[in-house]
């Protein structure tokens, strides 16, 4: 296996890492947080796709799939918190809409009463 490789996966792996930590610790995200993790992504699926091709991939590399796998679990349950938090702020805005809509109209009704 290729030093590059393996490096390559590492170093996907390190900024999967980081990128993961930040949006746990934020419990939110911006769009330039999903351009990096998509480049990231890229990255990794380029990595791995080149070494599937080897035929007996080494101890090292595995250890990285492994742990690339590993990060792209935690990644999926880290986006599934975010759009549950998303899915509640926008029944909370929702709500507040509504509760403004009403309010507007009970305006415009007093007004018109007078």
């Amino acid at each position: 296996m290729e030093l590059t490789a393996v490096s390559e996966l590492r170093q996907v792996n390190c900024r999967l890492g980081a990128a993961l930590s930040k949006l746990q610790i934020r419990h939110c995200a911006t769009p330039e947080d999903f351009s990096s993790l998509r480049d990231v992504l890229v990255l990794g699926a380029r990595a791995t796709r080149q070494a599937s091709r080897l035929l007996s991939p080494d101890p090292e590399w595995l250890a990285e799939l492994s742990a690339y796998r590993s990060n792209l679990d935690k990644l999926k349950e880290v986006l599934a918190s975010l759009h549950l938090g998303l899915q509640i702020r926008r029944r909370r805005l929702q709500e507040n809409l509504e509760a403004l809509e009403a309010a507007s109209n009970w305006a415009q009704a007093s007004k018109d009463s007078i």
